[in-house]
Parts: C-alpha cells; sequence; structure tokens
C-alpha cells in the first residue's frame, strides 16, 4: 500500500512541476482572450491560427527557460493518449456545433439561444479534464471562471465578447503571475565554465 501512495505523490510531484512555470496557463488564458477579441472584432475564425502561433512559442520558451532551469519531463504514455483522446473529443464537439450552425432546423431553434452557453460549456469541460488527467487543481478554477463568464453573457446580459475577454485577462495573469514566480524561485544555473560571466 505505501510504495502505491509513494508512487501517486511522485506522480503529482512530476506533473506539478510540468505546469508550476504558469506557461501553459498563458497558453489557456491567450486562447480564451483570443477567442473573446476574435468574437469583438468578428475575426473569431483566427483564433485557431493563433492558438497554434500560440502553442509553438509556449514550446520554445520552455525549451529556453524551464528545462535548463528545472528539467525536462517527458510525458507519460497514458497521459498522450489521453490527451488524443481529448483532441478527438474537441474535434468531434465543435464538429457537432457547426452542424448545428449550419442546419438550425426549426427543431434546433430553439435551442439556440443557448449556443453561447453550451460553447462556454464545452471549453470549461475541456479545461476541468486537463486538470483531472494532470492533477492541477487551479485548471478547475479557471474551468468555472469561463462557464461563469457565459453564464453572465446568458442570463445578465454580459456581451458575448466580454463573456470570454474577462476569464481570459484573469487566467493570462494569473499565468504571467506564476511565471514570474517561476523566474524568480529559479534562477537560471551559471554555465558549468564560467564564473562572474567570464570563461575559465
Amino acid at each position: 500500500m505505501t510504495p502505491e501512495i509513494d508512487l501517486k505523490l511522485v506522480q503529482r510531484k512530476v506533473y506539478l512541476s510540468f505546469f508550476q512555470d504558469g506557461l501553459w496557463d498563458v497558453l489557456l488564458g491567450s486562447f480564451v482572450l483570443a477567442w473573446g477579441l476574435g468574437i469583438l472584432t468578428d475575426t473569431a475564425a483566427l483564433t485557431g491560427v493563433w492558438f497554434i502561433t500560440a502553442y509553438f512559442s509556449i514550446v520554445a520558451v520552455k525549451k529556453r527557460v524551464t528545462y535548463p532551469r528545472i528539467g525536462h519531463m517527458k510525458i507519460p504514455l497514458e497521459r498522450r493518449t489521453n490527451i488524443r483522446l481529448l483532441i478527438a473529443g474537441i474535434v468531434a464537439a465543435l464538429a457537432g456545433v457547426g452542424a448545428f450552425l449550419v442546419v438550425r432546423s426549426e427543431i434546433a431553434r430553439p435551442l439556440w439561444d443557448y449556443f453561447p452557453l453550451m460553447l462556454g460549456a464545452i471549453i470549461g469541460t475541456v479545461v476541468f479534464l486537463i486538470a483531472y488527467w494532470w492533477q492541477i487543481n487551479r485548471w478547475y478554477a479557471y474551468g468555472a471562471t469561463i462557464i461563469v463568464g457565459v453564464s453572465l453573457h446568458q442570463w445578465q446580459n454580459v456581451a458575448f465578447s466580454w463573456s470570454f475577454i474577462i476569464p481570459g485577462i484573469v487566467i493570462l495573469s494569473a499565468g504571467i503571475a506564476m511565471f514570474i514566480r517561476f523566474l524568480h524561485q529559479y534562477p537560471k544555473p551559471i554555465e558549468e565554465g564560467r564564473v562572474g560571466g567570464e570563461q575559465r
């Protein structure tokens, strides 16, 4: 029993270290914020382009900034499988939403008023799943923040764009604060063979 408990504790510490620099939080916050700004400026179709760009930028920053400080953890096969399933689920959900938008039949029309809430619920659920799989408790709060945002739009007449912009700003700010704290907590190690910035 003890080895099993210890293994779970070790796994949790590994997962926390993977997320402790706050960069994945920055990615999530920037995606939600970009989606809201896209709705506001009628350029929501470009959100996918922004997400891909932001993703590879975050990966590059992790390689240059995070890994030299705390090392690199390879994602376990189980987690990679979960991520693939998550991506497949997102594609399926978005395809369903797209079909709903195209069809808009008389039967589906009454549900149209709840489309913003459904969209926010899909994104929030994805965030909840990430929080569950990776055991990152603060991501539950992020998912709840997104759902609260679209709920305010649904029942409090908050603009649809701002129902994403506000949660995006909150999540992005939290991620940036974590990244700054990470840099202070883990200063970049001095390269071997250099003392005081001079070559030995």
